[in-house]
């Protein structure tokens, strides 16, 4: 079990690599300021092994750490401009609302 070192990740032109082979890790296509806490809850929940066999299973990267409970600083801001806690639980509650006003 391996954990992360956050001196080997490598961010360049949207995508986030690690170690000395650049192994792809995440890409960050519209915004980079998802970036620091998506390494940050990767380093504290993950070790390499766990989250590069999910990359192999064909997971994307935010669905990984979201089983884990991450919520990006985006969606964080949403949530909590709506009133809902900055919580997976509170994602799940505003989406529900979101679908209800629709039906």
């Amino acid at each position: 079990m391996t954990k992360f070192n956050r001196a080997l990740f490598q961010y360049h032109g949207g995508y986030l690599t690690y170690g000395a082979d650049n192994k792809f890790v995440a890409r960050f296509k519209y915004s980079s300021r998802d970036r620091a806490g998506f390494v940050s809850f990767l380093i504290k929940n993950f070790t390499t092994e766990e989250y590069f066999a999910a990359l192999a299973a064909q997971q994307a990267p935010a669905k990984i750490l979201e089983a884990k409970g991450y919520i990006s600083k985006t969606i964080a801001l949403v949530v909590t401009s709506m009133g809902y806690p900055a919580t997976r639980a509170g994602v799940d509650a505003y989406l529900d609302s979101r679908i209800a006003a629709r039906v």
